[in-house]
């Protein structure tokens, strides 16, 4: 497994305030633990590991998913050589309704 790029965690941290490296290095490592176990010899610590996941996803960083899809097609767009700042901005369902 590849670690997030700089640029997804820059992202990630914009969109979730207090989100530390720390928070983002513990997701990356197991994640990287899930796909070295064994699935049949292991299959409870993988279960654990998928909660432990799920929880930091859900409690710290809701809105993975959404970031990381923007930031994949941010880099598709961009040339290679491109330094392009970006800011991100994820609104709630309650300031998406204000706003029409």
């Amino acid at each position: 497994m590849e670690p997030l790029r700089p640029d997804l965690r820059e992202a990630l941290k914009e969109a979730h305030p207090g989100l530390t490296d720390d928070v983002i290095d513990e997701y990356e490592n197991l994640t990287a633990l899930r796909y070295k176990l064994d699935a049949g010899a292991f299959e409870e610590s993988l279960a654990e590991i998928d909660r432990k996941r799920e929880l930091l996803l859900k409690t710290r960083m809701p809105q993975f998913a959404q970031v990381a899809q923007l930031v994949s097609a941010l880099r598709k767009t961009q040339t290679p050589r491109s330094e392009t700042k970006f800011k991100l901005e994820i609104l709630s369902d309650r300031e998406r309704k204000a706003d029409l």
